[in-house]
């Protein structure tokens, strides 16, 4: 449930991927591509969900002006100096509540998930944008499911460097989401109520949730990048009085390693 984010909610799998690559931003005119493992811990806010453990993939690949697989389904670079950078691309959200995701399910032991029937994930058009340590992501629905709109405004700043191999990365970072697309994750509609679980009708504003968090890359050569990221996002109050939300936070850690040709 993160960042868009970032967790989304956390869809942890694809900021790592930005993570490994992000000191490659070079335009290259061959194919270029970064894959990789690492294992990861996440807490979800979703009522009667614990801690959750697994193995998650890295793959990502660079042609020219476009990526696939890193900052979305692919991506395109308009502009991409060293101070100054934009994108656009068409990415693939799903924060909502889903006990059959492909990784990671969100599986309750709490009734109030009793017969819920799970928000499909959207198809977005996204664009992206860096000036210095200053980033701004915006995504809007295309695919008719939320309708709605998220916006990250970031920074993230170097606190730690051993020349250019090891670098300790700070980031903050303000999440909003519409109402349309807040109400669609954490809302509960008639259709959706079911008192005798405790799954009364509620309906959700546009929100703003706040994350920070450490990241950490040692590149061991031309090919071989180990990484680490711990994040911890604070939920909207419209957030968490939703009867389908037992905590007021989000946490994700990962470490993992990439190979890069």
């Amino acid at each position: 449930m993160l960042s868009s984010t970032k967790i989304k909610k956390i869809l942890f799998v694809s900021s790592l991927i930005s993570l490994v690559c992000a000191p490659q931003l070079v335009q290259a005119e061959e194919w270029q591509f970064t894959t990789g493992l690492g294992a990861y811990s996440a807490n979800e806010a979703w009522k009667g969900t614990d801690a959750k453990q697994g193995i998650a993939p890295l793959l990502s690949a660079t042609y020219g002006n476009w990526l696939i697989g890193k900052d979305g389904i692919f991506t395109y670079h308009v502009l991409n100096e060293d101070d100054f950078g934009l994108s656009v691309g068409v990415n693939y959200r799903n924060d909502g509540y889903d006990d059959d995701k492909f990784m990671g399910s969100d599986k309750s032991s709490d009734p109030v998930f009793t017969g819920y029937d799970s928000p499909e994930g959207d198809v977005t058009f996204k664009v992206d944008g860096y000036w210095n340590f200053v980033n701004l992501s915006v995504e809007q629905d295309i695919s008719g499911h939320s309708k709605g709109l998220t916006a990250d405004l970031g920074i993230e700043v170097p606190i730690f460097n051993i020349g250019k191999d090891f670098m300790v990365q700070a980031n903050a970072t303000v999440h909003f989401q519409s109402s349309d697309y807040a109400n669609y994750i954490y809302g509960v509609s008639a259709e959706q109520v079911d008192n005798s679980v405790g799954r009364t009708a509620y309906t959700v504003g546009s929100v703003t949730n706040y994350s920070a968090g450490l990241s950490a890359f040692y590149q061991l050569d031309k090919s071989w990048t180990l990484i680490a990221s711990a994040q911890y996002t604070k939920l909207d109050d419209a957030i968490t009085d939703s009867p389908l939300i037992g905590d007021d936070k989000v946490t994700s850690a990962f470490v993992g390693a990439s190979y890069s040709f």
